[in-house]
């Protein structure tokens, strides 16, 4: 019989609180608008994941748009349109 090392399974280093490692979506939160004047916002779920709350748009001019979610739990408000580009678009949400 042969001796040989005993393997040690692999460890995860221990690394400081602030490079705790998050899931790719954690604390981040979207929407997404439909052409048909669909929109959905993405909230963080309990359990840490994206919950969509379902909703309606509408163009109030070139540079606003008006957010009505179905659910009623949050007032309508607006979103201004800063810039947009190939890959993203900025905006700025305008309460009521």
């Amino acid at each position: 019989m042969a001796a040989r090392p005993r393997r040690r399974p692999r460890r995860r280093a221990d690394l400081p609180p602030q490079y705790v490692r998050l899931s790719a979506f954690a604390g981040r939160t979207g929407f997404s608008f439909d052409h048909n004047g669909l929109f959905t916002q993405l909230d963080i779920a309990p359990t840490d994941g994206l919950e969509g709350r379902k909703g309606k748009w509408t163009a109030e001019n070139d540079h606003t748009l008006r957010i009505s979610l179905d659910d009623k739990k949050d007032p309508d408000y607006k979103l201004e349109i800063v810039s947009v580009d190939k890959d993203v678009l900025k905006v700025r949400r305008i309460e009521q």
